[in-house]
């Protein structure tokens, strides 16, 4: 059967693939068959391998072909696939029919080679070992990833280097359904390509499952692609929407954050034979002294972060009363001055808590636990003493949300309190908690974190870009690649650019950095030490001019 799509691209369905043509070439070839690998009883994995696949035949619906095939497999009483062809896309999903703890899915992983023709894409993984399995591809633009967004959107955007076109492909699913991580291209020689995606037995089948939908689309430019890729899962599955809500003026105002400054003092002491940790240096005494500077020199930021470690441990956020005698009477200080005051809060860690409020995994705690009730009372407990004015609490005006992307390792299978909940939904989970409770106690506290996947769009209030790393390339690429990145799931999303560079901070790339990020979106200057007065004074008439911008 032969299917004519817009933009140039044209569907071969086969009794067993579906050959993708765009511009005269062969650009993918799909084999139908899914493996589902699952685990045995003896916690030892069993590949999934279709014995035998029918086609059944295509219907219109809608506007749209709906094909449908059957299949036996190893491993379950039958499998179903389901295609569903429109103008500029088409959507996949299979069903099991059987008993099954999920290990993975490796959509269009069976039936042979899956030839594909690519010059980069965007990574799609947000757990715990993206630090080590990112990757710094080199050679074109398309190649750079969104690297720490929690999550990006999991859509890969496929561009071939023979005319052009932009084969994408991505995943969504029903709310409360998204227990999985990833979604990562797997490759293997000679031109073998499957889409991985993890459950570690954190999804069963329980005589039937349906696996998420995989939407694969068409066009000329990625960008747009992962755009209609986030319209697309909003409509499909309901995903929640942007509220319409008047946004305080003080979330555009721009942003001091001591983190870098707090690794200059450390390089600082150690240049004089003193040992300092970096999160050591998280005191009242020095964030006073660097406000002191921004006053003298006339700097004007709206917003001040506190940054690691204010707290005792990363569990319990109780304030380190050693180095932060006063943590109240310093955010009061700074409401004086027309700034407010966010504290970074590390997620995940059971740093400090009890095994009732974890993620146990042979008996040791591995991560916090959103789903446990007394782990839930106790973020309540933290945002209230944190953000509330009331007596013995701090005053303080939001959140800086960070390690977000160490999720619980999964190859464990540690489960969380309630089974039925990982992945994604296990990350919403967190966030939600924390986001309700800010709102519930400060209705305009802020909360600053980095998402980049249309099912979060109200869980945040701005968007952080997040730490960029000279080993890649210029800070300013990442900036923007990422701010295209977030505009395509958040259209009008306030931006916080970040200013944490990783390995410069020189005042030529300060300066630059923060001329282009007055344009991109809310600019953040993360040290002092390293820039003159007339750097200082330079990043203000930025700042001035940006304001003009913000505040029209």
């Amino acid at each position: 059967m032969e299917f004519s799509l817009q933009n140039g691209f044209a569907l071969t369905v086969s009794d067993d693939r579906i050959d993708v043509r765009g511009g005269g070439y062969r650009l993918f070839s799909f084999p139908v068959s899914t493996p589902c690998d699952a685990y045995l009883p003896n916690c030892s994995v069993a590949e999934d391998v279709d014995t035998g696949l029918t086609f059944l035949g295509a219907r219109e619906t809608d506007g749209c072909t709906a094909l449908a095939w059957t299949a036996e497999s190893s491993l379950y009483r039958k499998k179903e696939y389901t295609v569903r062809i429109c103008d500029t896309y088409f959507t996949y999903r299979v069903r099991l029919f059987g008993s099954a703890e999920l290990e993975r899915v490796r959509f269009f992983g069976g039936g042979g080679g899956t030839k594909y023709f690519v010059s980069g894409y965007f990574d799609c993984q947000a757990d715990y070992h993206t630090e080590q399995t990112a990757h710094y591809l080199v050679g074109h633009e398309r190649a750079l990833q969104p690297y720490l967004f929690s999550p990006p959107p999991y859509v890969v955007p496929f561009w071939n280097e023979f005319n052009d076109k932009i084969v994408s492909v991505g995943i969504a699913d029903r709310p409360g359904c998204n227990n999985y991580f990833r979604f990562t291209p797997s490759y293997e020689k000679p031109q073998k390509m499957w889409f991985d995606v993890p459950y570690y037995g954190h999804d069963a089948v329980r005589g039937e499952w349906t696996s998420p939908t995989v939407r694969v689309s068409f066009g000329d430019d990625e960008w747009r692609e992962i755009e209609r890729y986030c319209r697309w899962a909003e409509k499909e599955f309901g995903y929640p929407v942007r509220n319409g809500k008047e946004t305080p003026p003080w979330w555009k105002k721009p942003i001091f954050c001591g983190w870098n400054e707090q690794y200059n003092l450390r390089q600082a002491k150690r240049a004089s034979g003193e040992f300092a940790d970096t999160k050591s240096l998280s005191t009242q005494k020095n964030y006073t002294e660097m406000l002191a500077r921004i006053d003298r020199v006339g700097l004007r930021p709206g917003t001040v972060v506190i940054d690691d470690m204010w707290q005792t441990d990363y569990g319990r956020n109780e304030v380190d009363t050693a180095k932060w005698r006063d943590l109240r009477a310093f955010a009061d200080e700074q409401h004086r001055k027309d700034r407010r005051v966010l504290l970074w809060w590390r997620l995940w860690s059971p740093d400090g808590l009890p095994g009732d409020e974890c993620i146990v995994s042979d008996g040791c705690a591995v991560a916090a636990d959103p789903t446990s009730p007394v782990y839930q009372k106790r973020i309540a407990q933290i945002v209230r003493t944190l953000l509330s004015d009331g007596p013995g609490c701090m005053n303080c005006d939001g959140f800086k949300l960070d390690y977000i992307y160490r999720l619980p390792p999964l190859g464990d299978r540690a489960k969380p309190h309630d089974p039925t909940v990982y992945g994604l939904e296990l990350l919403r989970i967190y966030y939600k908690t924390i986001y309700d409770e800010a709102k519930k106690v400060k209705p305009d506290a802020l909360i600053d974190t980095s998402i980049a996947h249309p099912y979060f769009a109200d869980v945040f209030d701005v968007i952080r870009l997040h730490d960029y790393s000279a080993i890649q390339r210029s800070t300013v690429s990442m900036m923007e690649f990422r701010a295209k990145t977030v505009r395509c799931a958040f259209p009008g999303a306030l931006i916080d650019t970040d200013g944490a560079n990783s390995y410069t901070g020189d005042a030529q790339e300060v300066l630059f950095h923060n001329r282009r990020a007055c344009r991109v979106g809310i600019p953040a200057l993360y040290a002092l030490s390293n820039l003159s007065d007339a750097d200082l004074e330079e990043i203000q008439r930025e700042w001035d001019e940006y304001r003009v911008g913000a505040e029209r």
